[in-house]
C-alpha cells in the first residue's frame, strides 16, 4: 500500500497502488508490476529519482561523517580548554597562598545607598587568599534584614 501523499507529493486517486508479483510462486522474480498506466508512470518517475536520492544520502553520511570528527575535535579542545582553567586557577592559588589581606574599594557610595535597600548586597569580583579560592566579598549599604535602624 502506497499512502495517499507521499514524499514526493504524489497521491493516487484510490489512495492505494496495488503492484502485481510478476511469475509464479516457484523460483518467481522479484520485479513488480504496476497494474495500470498511471501506476507504471509512477514507478518509472521514482526509478529515475532513485540514483539522485542515492547521490544525496551518500553527500549526507559523509557530511555526518565529517560533522562527527568536527564534534569529536571541538570535544577534545573543550577539555583542553578546561584543563587551562585548572591551571590558571591552580597558579592563582599558588601565587596568592601567602596572601593575608584583601582590599576592595567601593566607589559612589551615596548611589548604592539609593540603589540598593536593606537586605540586598554588593559582591565583590572573584578573588583568591591564603590558599582559598573563589572568595568574595559581600557589602550590604543599607544593612541586612536583620540589621536595627
Amino acid at each position: 500500500f502506497w499512502p495517499r501523499e507521499s514524499v514526493f507529493g504524489w497521491s493516487h486517486p484510490s489512495g492505494i497502488c496495488q503492484l502485481m508479483r510478476h511469475g509464479s510462486s516457484h523460483g518467481a522474480s522479484n520485479q513488480w508490476k504496476a497494474s495500470n498506466t498511471e501506476e507504471e508512470a509512477r514507478v518509472e518517475e521514482l526509478q529515475w529519482m532513485l540514483p539522485g536520492l542515492r547521490e544525496m544520502l551518500d553527500q549526507l553520511r559523509k557530511t555526518k561523517q565529517l560533522l562527527s570528527q568536527k564534534i569529536k575535535e571541538a570535544s577534545r579542545a573543550g577539555t583542553l580548554c578546561d584543563r587551562a582553567k585548572v591551571l590558571e586557577s591552580r597558579l592563582a592559588l599558588a601565587e596568592n597562598a601567602k596572601v593575608r589581606e584583601a582590599e576592595w574599594s567601593v566607589t559612589d557610595i551615596s548611589s548604592l545607598l539609593d540603589q540598593y535597600p536593606k537586605g540586598q548586597a554588593v559582591v565583590s569580583p572573584v578573588f583568591c587568599a591564603a590558599g582559598i579560592p573563589n572568595m568574595q566579598l559581600i557589602f550590604y549599604p543599607n544593612g541586612t534584614t536583620e540589621a536595627h535602624d
